[in-house]
């Protein structure tokens, strides 16, 4: 599925979010960016666009690595990366599944992602993933779509999410299908706070979240254990 929708995925994405998906990287890279990690895993990086949001808020020398398991995404990354004007350090793009990464134990400062956690099979195996190619004391941080906190609110996102997504996806992209399953997949997703303790309950510590764009979507952080 995602292969098939890359080539209007970046597009998609600006149109269902107006525009503010690039604001939420934005806000993921600085807090990325603030401990000043020498190794940065961006994983289901799609496009590239959280890896090249914090290539460019990187003030001191940081190795840039962006994975995802669909092909087609990563030759669009790349496609992306060589457009670029600058290249402040290096992005290396490559092929995995987040639930095996190709890489060392303990080799990476910090492990991002957007939008990637409700496409998985097993939060809890892709958790302890994630702890073993983090050095101890490294940062998860991760960018996903969640329910409005707000009663009221989360009434008429889910009408816009359930109904207005799939009808954007068939008449802009003809891919309905692949934005059904987009709603489809919150629908059994955890909120923001049950979400933090499945990360605590997985042995990540100092686990904090925030909303952005009105509570739609959450940033989950927290700290691998020493």
């Amino acid at each position: 599925m995602f292969d098939t929708i890359a080539p209007t995925y970046d597009f998609m994405n600006t149109v269902m979010t107006a525009g503010a998906h690039h604001v939420w990287r934005r806000s993921v890279a600085r807090q990325i960016v603030a401990g000043e990690p020498r190794v940065v895993l961006d994983l289901a990086c799609g496009t590239g666009d959280l890896s090249f949001a914090v290539m460019r808020e990187c003030m001191s020398p940081c190795i840039i690595l962006g994975a995802d398991f669909s092909g087609p995404m990563l030759h669009l990354a790349q496609a992306k990366h060589a457009r670029l004007p600058e290249h402040r350090f290096p992005v290396t793009f490559l092929q995995g599944n987040a639930l095996a990464l190709p890489l060392p134990d303990a080799s990476v400062d910090v492990v991002t992602n957007a939008f990637l956690l409700r496409n998985l099979v097993d939060l809890d195996a892709f958790f302890r993933e994630c702890a073993r190619v983090l050095r101890p004391g490294g940062r998860f941080i991760t960018l996903e779509i969640t329910h409005p906190p707000v009663p009221g609110f989360r009434r008429a996102f889910e009408l816009y999410f359930n109904n207005a997504v799939p009808l954007l996806g068939k008449l802009l992209v003809r891919h309905q299908e692949a934005y059904t399953y987009l709603p489809t997949s919150l629908q059994s997703f955890p909120n923001a706070p049950t979400l933090a303790a499945a990360m605590r309950a997985s042995g990540f510590d100092q686990v904090i979240y925030r909303y952005l764009g009105l509570g739609t979507v959450a940033v989950h952080s927290a700290n691998k254990v020493i």
